[in-house]
């Protein structure tokens, strides 16, 4: 079972459509590999040999970003080596080049072989597109979600006098679940025979 669904392979040079490309999967809910959201997993690696793994086994896909710059680096080439093997031993796609710039020409990587024109895509569009190749390879991705200003909006609203109750509140109303958890925990705890004050029908 691959780790990825997406592994991005670039060059330095085009990382800044590459980072917005990757942030927009990654909303969508994408398992994507891309090094700066690895950062503290690569530290220490021997990045020959994890690299070569990734691009080799771990990704359903691996997206090629392809740019002069990308074609005269060490390490683009040694990752799409290991792609390259990767593909040569599936009986479907598994690199899908995108392509900056046509005139670059790619050792290894055939003229045949289906691509991306980058022109004219921005890389929201790109995303959607990698998402629906994913979609459509049998992928079911859950979009990561955040809630909305207006929810949040909501914890500056104040609660009545304080109590267990409206601890427990507070807790619900902070959206972190580390807070949320242990006063979830605490409604367990509560005796509820004496929540309700009979004398004044307030909650305690």
């Amino acid at each position: 079972m691959s780790e990825y669904h997406v592994a991005l392979s670039f060059a330095g040079e085009d990382r800044a459509y590459v980072d917005d490309v990757a942030s927009a999967l990654k909303d969508e809910g994408v398992d994507v590999f891309y090094d700066y959201f690895e950062e503290v997993y690569l530290w220490g690696k021997d990045l020959y040999v994890h690299l070569s793994n990734v691009y080799q086994n771990m990704a359903m896909f691996t997206v090629v970003f392809v740019s002069e710059s990308y074609r005269d680096k060490l390490w683009a080439n040694h990752e799409l080596k290991s792609a390259q093997a990767r593909a040569f031993s599936e009986s479907r796609e598994y690199i899908l080049p995108a392509i900056f710039d046509e005139g670059v020409e790619i050792p290894g990587l055939l003229k045949t072989t289906g691509y991306v024109l980058l022109k004219n895509k921005t890389p929201e569009q790109l995303s959607k597109l990698i998402v629906e190749k994913l979609e459509k390879s049998g992928v079911s991705l859950r979009p990561q979600t955040s809630y909305s200003e207006v929810v949040k909006a909501d914890v500056d609203f104040s609660l009545a006098k304080p109590g267990n109750v409206v601890n427990i509140l507070k807790g619900l109303r902070t959206y972190t679940w580390a807070v949320q958890n242990p006063a979830i925990l605490k409604i367990f705890d509560l005796d509820w025979a004496n929540i309700i004050n009979p004398a004044t029908d307030n909650i305690c």
